[in-house]
């Protein structure tokens, strides 16, 4: 006789209450019968009133480990009140015998600020994990913020599925559960455009040495399941502090694992089924029964995985009607109203089935973005969240963007326009994403990315520009008191500056050197801190948090032009040694926001193997620039009073805009409706104008082009001033006039080539002081106007030479006209060797005169 028909039998004779504790589970028979009588004779009169063999009695209690009891009800309530309810254990013996629990008790706890969806699945490859990884992405683009917790005990793949590398307890569930006091979750993926996220838990720590510890946890769980329950609430604690999460996942182990039950009745939630229709799934209805049974509004469904390529909903309901219905038997009980005559129809429980496809986009990404899917699987994701009620974005998630007075920087940090995704913008995104030299000319939003990428939390911002308050910025009294700190040695200051990062919380604060400072004096670190050397030391004995990603800009302008060179060779060592020594980048990864001439321009090191597959130029192509442009017209209200229809326009496509989304033909139409066709100026086409006056591209066909977001912000800002300040000139047949295009873009471009002019004083080498670097840079702009491009660099110096009152030799001005071509202000002229010319940006910019 199996033990529920054993207990079914006992309770038709008497009063019963079952009750667990780990890891038995007891059978109370409760009689007045049984007062003062001794146990043989109990067990005589259960057998003979139930009708049970004795034997099978013995047999339960000696074999199938059931504790037996025949007590009165008082005896219940003295000598084994310690033996909780059934109903208010953690394990499968307790959860599958649930028809004998006090059914008022089983509250378990109340309802979560935090929702919880738990993923189960009884045997494996049933795609669980790999679902459960594309909903997440799904739910943080539209704004939630998700924690993956890895609770499959005993094979666990997070780490796997989302790219990334638990380094220390702190990251992981074991540390929940006691291995760590610090909770700190990896990012596994940030989208871009609102303020969602997806972090992760992941069930034990990377590295191998910790095999014996993840051992010992899964016995320990097996043995007593309040670990994993103790650490279940203090991770509910941590989430539901600070609203950090809206929605928690959790991946469970497959089968009766000692770990699925305490963690979801500690954190109740919707149970998704994950299940093949392979023939092993209907034998555990049971166990389904009870996993749907945590959640009253929104008990779960299944998830069908197909490996079939051919099979769709038809196909499978065809194949598997039978089956499928009734496994969604299991769910009707829980889906059904408390009104009795509200019967549950096909239709209603079918939605409750959801297929999935095998898909290919799995095979170049573990965990591919939810738009790389094929559609069925698309759908099916949409229909899932609409199912458990997570299917509308997170009201203000969405990273809006201000449109009155927005504001602009010489460093893109503090603009606050939307942020617009290109595809490469995307790729740096990624938290598995290898670029760690993101480089590009200057203009073409790199700090802008850089600001972005902090903000949502990617990453701590080590060094920054002047005007961003990420980070130490360069150069500031804080940066040049680091540098006193390390003796003005290039080579210790980053790796001090890294210590400083290391041990600041998120975030470096001003005094964050001085704390470095007190800790040297009072010992805490030694004197060699600031090697390579002593920061290992640091790691292997001070260190015992999660792993760190830190991010540097701003190195443009730390230093002065005669020691920018050196200050960036030491960079590119650290980084060098930071991502080859195997010490250092299981806790640290670093990434660098430079300029590309400064980048490329590094001969003392083999530059181009340190980067090479780590690099990522940013540009902006037509189609991008286009988008960007509709953008800040949008963000700009004057734009709305007096152009309504194009500003609805972009109000309606804005979605696509901000993927940079619309066609180069589509965004025509909308600029079309603000602007003339064409310009007096040459009779040219307006969106010719925009190629060959906002880019760099000296030709045609210029694939090497980059068009500059700063100079289109600048442009839009002049002709909104203009509109204010003379309406009735600016606006003809209501379009924009000639004359104001013309105009704003000629302020736009000195205004660009003045930022430019800032920079190249701090790297064109002129060996005086920074001031005199400053007026030298400013004469040299001044004699390129009128110049006739293309040119001879080495005439062109000495026609400079000559008419230049600062006495500067012609090498010099030779040798800063070589530095402003690898900024991409010149360029070599194809078919004409010796030859440069100006590309059309720079050439409208420099007043240069193009000559055929």
């Amino acid at each position: 006789m199996n033990l529920k028909d054993l207990i079914d039998n006992i309770g038709k004779a008497f009063d019963i209450e079952l009750g667990y504790l780990h890891p038995k589970m007891y059978l109370f028979v409760l009689s007045d019968e049984f007062y003062l009588q001794d146990e043989d004779l109990k067990l005589n009169i259960l057998s003979a009133k139930s009708n049970v063999d004795l034997n099978v009695i013995h047999e339960a209690m000696s074999v199938k480990s059931l504790g037996i009891e025949c007590i009165t009800k008082q005896d219940r309530l003295s000598r084994f009140s310690f033996i909780p309810d059934v109903s208010m254990s953690s394990h499968w013996v307790s959860a599958l015998s649930n028809r004998y629990r006090k059914q008022d008790t089983f509250t378990l706890d109340s309802q979560s600020k935090v929702r919880a969806i738990h993923f189960y699945g009884y045997k494996g490859g049933q795609a669980r994990s790999s679902f459960l990884s594309v909903l997440a992405k799904s739910i943080a683009k539209d704004g939630y913020k998700v924690l993956v917790v890895d609770s499959d005990i005993e094979a666990p793949s997070s780490d796997t599925m989302f790219g990334i590398e638990a380094s220390t307890l702190a990251n992981t569930l074991m540390g929940v559960c006691g291995w760590s006091d610090q909770i700190e979750p990896l990012r596994a993926f940030t989208p871009i455009s609102t303020d969602g996220k997806v972090d992760v838990i992941s069930c034990r720590p990377s590295p191998v040495d910790y095999d014996l510890d993840f051992a010992a946890f899964t016995s320990k769980v097996a043995i007593n399941p309040n670990v994993i329950v103790d650490g279940i609430k203090v991770l509910r604690d941590y989430c539901e502090t600070d609203d950090k999460y809206n929605v928690v996942l959790f991946d469970h182990r497959t089968g009766l694992s000692s770990s699925v039950i305490p963690i979801i009745s500690k954190w109740p939630g919707s149970s998704v089924i994950n299940i093949r229709m392979d023939g092993l799934s209907l034998s555990a209805r049971s166990i389904y029964d009870v996993l749907f049974s945590y959640n009253k509004d929104y008990p779960g469904c299944y998830v069908n995985f197909s490996l079939d390529p051919e099979d769709s909903e038809s196909s499978v309901i065809s194949k598997h009607g039978n089956e499928i219905d009734e496994l969604l038997s299991t769910l009707a009980d829980q889906i059904s109203s408390d009104d009795e005559e509200e019967l549950l129809n096909e239709e209603i429980l079918n939605q409750y089935w959801i297929n999935w496809y095998h898909d290919r986009a799995f095979f170049s990404k573990s965990c591919p973005d939810p738009e790389d899917l094929h559609v069925d699987n698309r759908n099916s994701i949409s229909k899932f969240r609409l199912l458990l009620g997570i299917d509308t974005a997170i009201e203000g998630s969405i990273n809006q963007f201000v449109i009155d007075e927005q504001e602009l920087s010489l460093s893109g940090a503090l603009d606050s326009g939307l942020f617009i995704e290109t595809s490469m913008v995307t790729q740096s995104f990624r938290l598995d994403s290898p670029f760690n030299y993101i480089h590009g000319r200057k203009g073409t939003g790199k700090t802008r990315l850089f600001a972005e990428l902090c903000r949502r939390d990617n990453g701590i911002a080590l060094l920054s520009s002047t005007d961003n308050d990420m980070g130490i910025s360069a150069p500031s009294s804080e940066f040049h008191e680091l540098m006193d700190l390390v003796d003005n040695d290039n080579d210790k200051f980053w790796w001090a500056l890294l210590t400083i990062g290391m041990i600041s919380n998120g975030k470096i604060e001003k005094d964050a050197i001085s704390s470095l400072k007190e800790n040297i004096k009072s010992g805490v670190y030694s004197d060699d801190f600031s090697s390579s050397y002593g920061f290992k030391r640091f790691l292997i004995g001070s260190y015992s948090g999660a792993k760190k990603s830190f991010y540097i800009d701003g190195v443009e302008t730390a230093v002065d032009s005669s020691k920018t060179n050196l200050f960036v060779e030491s960079l590119l060592r650290f980084m060098n040694m930071v991502e080859t020594d195997n010490d250092i980048k299981r806790y640290v990864s670093v990434r660098l926001f430079i300029r590309t001439d400064l980048l490329l321009s590094n001969s003392k090191q083999n530059i181009e193997q340190q980067i090479s597959g780590r690099s990522l130029e940013l540009k902006w192509d037509e189609k991008s620039i286009l988008n960007f442009l509709l953008s800040r017209i949008y963000a700009r209200d004057i734009f709305a009073r007096h152009f309504k229809n194009a500003t609805d326009d972009i109000k309606n496509n804005i979605g696509r805009i901000r993927e940079a989304g619309l066609s180069i033909d589509e965004c025509k139409k909308i600029l079309l409706k603000i602007f003339p066709n064409k310009l007096r100026r040459s009779n040219i086409l307006t969106l010719t104008f925009f190629s060959s006056y906002f880019s760099d591209a000296a030709g045609a066909s210029d694939s090497t082009s980059s068009f500059y977001p700063r100079l289109f912000e600048t442009f839009l800002d002049n002709i909104e001033k203009r509109i204010q300040d003379s309406f009735e000139t600016t606006i003809v047949d209501e379009r924009l006039s000639h004359s104001v295009i013309i105009e704003s873009h000629a302020d736009a471009s000195k205004k660009f080539i003045k930022e430019v002019e800032q920079e190249l004083a701090y790297v064109i080498d002129y060996g005086e002081s920074h001031d005199k670097a400053k007026d030298f840079v400013n004469s040299l702009i001044n004699e390129l106007a009128g110049k006739t491009t293309p040119f001879d660099p080495n005439e062109l110096s000495k026609e400079i030479h000559n008419n230049m009152s600062h006495g500067s030799e012609s090498q010099v001005i030779k040798n800063a006209l070589v530095k402003m071509k690898s900024m991409g202000i010149f360029e070599d002229r194809p078919k004409y060797p010796g030859m440069w010319r100006a590309g059309g940006l720079y050439k409208s910019a420099l007043k240069m005169k193009f000559k055929r």
